[in-house]
């Protein structure tokens, strides 16, 4: 279960992803700047399998996965890792680049997901079911994208509606609106909630990439077992 949206503005754009994992799962890495076949970028680590959910580059291209949990291909008998798949894209210039390459690979190992990729101009969706592969044309991503493997039929329509009524119907969205977005909660829905809870789940955390003309700045906001959202860690790198 994850929520991603975005918004432009002249110099960049803003976007924001919240990780909703199981309470069982090892806590992240705070964002840190990795160095990559000479490509500098930022990205939180997951402990558990030591790839990430999330990355941005100096080129300021964000990409970022989520499972796809109403896909119905094929399981992979040994799976690997797709956050370390997601690493590989790293290095990418924009959302065409990763296009390429991910017609180049073979998924077969890897669990059904979805694959947002955002640049200064366009986004990029590409959806694996375990079966196929599929990507949109460019300009034809619409925020927000949300997955959900609890009551995915209530869960993601809630969550899209409610987009709409805070920050669709605003007429010009912003990333005050997205962060409130982002930070709702709802006590008497908190599974349904953007910033869910379950028993067995919860919102572990939220990112906020900001892409602006000069600088690069990932702010990451760790969820506290009782879903209150902690102080930031903020990462910087130079644009270009």
């Amino acid at each position: 279960m994850c929520t991603v949206s975005w918004v432009r503005h002249l110099a960049g754009y803003d976007l924001f992803f919240n990780r909703d994992e199981s309470r069982q799962r090892l806590t992240a890495t705070p964002p840190e700047i990795c160095e990559i076949r000479g490509g500098r970028a930022i990205r939180p680590i997951d402990t558990d399998a030591g790839g990430t959910w999330i990355w941005v580059n100096s080129y300021g291209l964000t990409a970022c996965l989520l499972n796809n949990y109403q896909a119905y291909g094929s399981i992979p008998t040994v799976p690997v890792s797709r956050g370390v798949f997601l690493t590989s894209f790293i290095n990418s210039r924009d959302v065409e680049e990763i296009r390429g390459a991910l017609w180049e690979q073979s998924l077969a190992d890897y669990y059904p997901f979805l694959l947002l990729g955002v640049d200064n101009q366009s986004e990029l969706l590409a959806v694996w079911d375990g079966r196929e592969l599929s990507i949109t044309s460019p300009h034809t991503v619409a925020s927000p994208i949300c997955s959900s493997g609890f009551a995915p039929e209530e869960i993601i329509p809630y969550r899209q509606k409610l987009y709409q009524e805070m920050v669709g119907k605003a007429g010009e969205p912003s990333a005050q609106l997205l962060q409130a977005f982002h930070e709702q909660h709802d006590a008497n829905k908190p599974a349904h909630s953007v910033l869910m809870s379950r028993t067995d789940a919860q919102t572990v955390s939220m990112s906020r990439v900001m892409v602006k003309t000069d600088t690069i700045t990932f702010q990451y906001r760790p969820v506290s077992e009782s879903g209150r959202l902690l102080n930031s860690t903020e990462v910087s790198i130079d644009r270009g």
